[in-house]
């Protein structure tokens, strides 16, 4: 534990310090820094100079880091960490993470999926970004014998960000939180959603928001919402007002 909390990080480590800036720089000043430094170790400048070569690679990868908000911000918290290991590594522990937790989803989905879901593991096993869930509507309830589909897609920060979630097939449910585009207006989908959740909880929340309805109709603003809105409907402004439907 001591040897990684002590652990230093060499100036050729450190982005900030290979352009000459800090923390605090803003993307035009690490871009112009970048260009002047970037010209003094370009290739077509320095032929057949391999630590020139590489150190244009290293500029190059820094200024790319650091002049992109997200990727910046992934490397300010490593930077901050101490951790023992190198960003590019901490960036792959990352990924794994996020890897395992889709996998371990997907086989709790396929072995014990809630009443009337399955998952088509196959599909989502050659790809853990995008999943297609089957849902069949619920004895007893308007969707009785209907047959939905359910798109899932995941970014690499799921568990932290939500899956964007949409009904897809030619059989759209009618209801008053689905559009006829398949996007779904479910707080827990956007406000209200929590790591500790997962596909299986969403899938139930979906089932039991359709087995609640008691008039199958499309929300009101349906035409213009399909018009208008973003193809993702994360980036939708959801106003949540009625869950008893």
């Amino acid at each position: 534990v001591d040897d990684i909390l002590n652990f230093k990080k060499d100036d050729e480590d450190d982005l900030y310090k290979l352009l000459g800036c800090d923390e605090n720089s803003s993307v035009e000043q690490i871009t112009a820094e970048y260009k002047v430094l970037a010209l003094q170790y370009h290739p077509d400048k320095n032929a057949g100079n391999k630590e020139a070569e590489v150190k244009f690679q290293k500029l190059k990868f820094a200024k790319e880091t650091l002049c992109d908000p997200e990727r910046r911000s992934n490397y300010d918290k490593w930077r901050n960490s101490g951790i023992a290991i190198s960003y590019k590594q901490w960036l792959g522990m990352k990924e794994h993470v996020h890897q395992r937790r889709l996998q371990k989803e997907l086989m709790a989905l396929m072995r014990e999926p809630p009443p009337g879901v399955t998952v088509d593991g196959d599909q989502a096993g050659q790809n853990l970004q995008q999943w297609v869930v089957n849902m069949d509507g619920v004895e007893g309830t308007l969707y009785e014998g209907e047959h939905f589909q359910l798109q899932f897609k995941f970014t690499n920060k799921y568990p932290f960000d939500s899956p964007e979630v949409t009904f897809i097939g030619q059989n759209i449910p009618v209801h008053p939180h689905v559009y006829s585009n398949g996007h779904i207006c479910l707080s827990i989908l956007t406000d209200d959603w929590s790591p500790a959740l997962s596909v299986q909880a969403v899938c139930l929340s979906i089932a039991s928001m359709l087995s609640s309805c008691k008039e199958k109709k499309r929300p009101p603003d349906n035409s213009f919402y399909v018009k208008t809105c973003n193809k993702n409907p994360k980036k939708t402004k959801w106003w949540y007002h009625d869950d008893s439907v």
